[in-house]
């Protein structure tokens, strides 16, 4: 592994509140982002991130007790280049979806949440600076947690990858995960 060094960023941000959302939002340029040119060699240049989004909360309701969704769109761009310059595209986005149905007092000191996340890369295929994206990839969570007097959590977790072609090298690893947390 190797960890690359002066990559110098400024960046800005916001939060406010917008009707009923929370909404956020970032701008970040870096000088000297190592990213990987047409012959896969490493080539320090300026790249730009820029984030946008919100969380709404949803009143209860029969179906829940507690609704969160939360929306964020994302986009980088290695400035001055075209996709021929670079091994992958010279720009890229993406946007999650993230829902959670919170269910309190289930039974005795037990609530539940069913957390839902999906994940879109858009359009281009990004390898540079720490992320990873294959164009029109996509990726699916599901889970239920279980919290018992706010002490002990379990939660299981499915997660599915599917799209983005052949370039796409997790396409057929979906997870299972089982996690056990004690807070003390």
């Amino acid at each position: 592994i190797r960890y690359y060094d002066n990559i110098h960023g400024l960046a800005s941000s916001f939060t406010t509140v917008w009707g009923n959302w929370n909404v956020q939002g970032e701008a970040t340029y870096f000088q000297n982002t190592p990213i990987a040119d047409a012959e896969g060699m490493m080539e320090r240049m300026p790249v730009t991130k820029l984030n946008f989004g919100g969380t709404y909360v949803v009143q209860p309701t029969f179906m829940w007790d507690d609704l969160s969704i939360l929306i964020e769109a994302a986009g980088v761009f290695a400035n001055g280049k075209t996709d021929g310059d670079l091994q992958f595209d010279s720009n890229a986005w993406n946007y999650v979806v993230r829902a959670e149905a919170s269910y309190f007092n289930v039974a005795q000191g037990l609530d539940l949440k069913l957390p839902v996340f999906f994940q879109h890369a858009v359009v281009g295929t990004w390898g540079g600076a720490g992320t990873i994206q294959v164009n029109n990839s996509k990726a699916l969570s599901i889970a239920l947690q279980s919290i018992y007097l706010n002490d002990y959590i379990v939660q299981l977790t499915y997660t599915t990858y599917f799209d983005g072609g052949m370039e796409n090298l997790i396409v057929d690893r979906d997870n299972i995960a089982l996690s056990f947390k004690y807070a003390f």
